[in-house]
């Protein structure tokens, strides 16, 4: 048996002009802390108390600096949930 994983990038998506999954239950949450907050509190709010993972951080385009967190349901945010982990059947292992 033979394992590999890949990660790949949206843009490395786009060209192949596949059909993208949407769900219109899903939202992308962009949160910046508030002036005596966290992004531990941040985390916690969204993670923590309501059931939304943790996706990406938001930069600031002068600095880079990070300036808030990016979140979502976890069925929009991990393919595992909706998808399936079984070998397609088209599958060739050429190694």
């Amino acid at each position: 048996m033979k394992e590999k994983r890949t990660f790949i990038t949206f843009n490395q998506i786009v060209p192949l002009h596949l059909p993208l999954y949407h769900n219109d239950n899903c939202q992308r949450i962009e949160a910046v802390p508030e002036p005596g907050m966290s992004f531990d509190d941040l985390y916690n709010i969204f993670c923590i108390t309501s059931n939304f993972v943790f996706i990406a951080s938001l930069y600031a385009t002068d600095t880079g600096a990070i300036i808030g967190l990016v979140f979502a349901k976890p069925e929009c945010a991990n393919c595992k949930l909706t998808g399936t982990d079984s070998r397609p059947y088209f599958w060739i292992d050429l190694n």
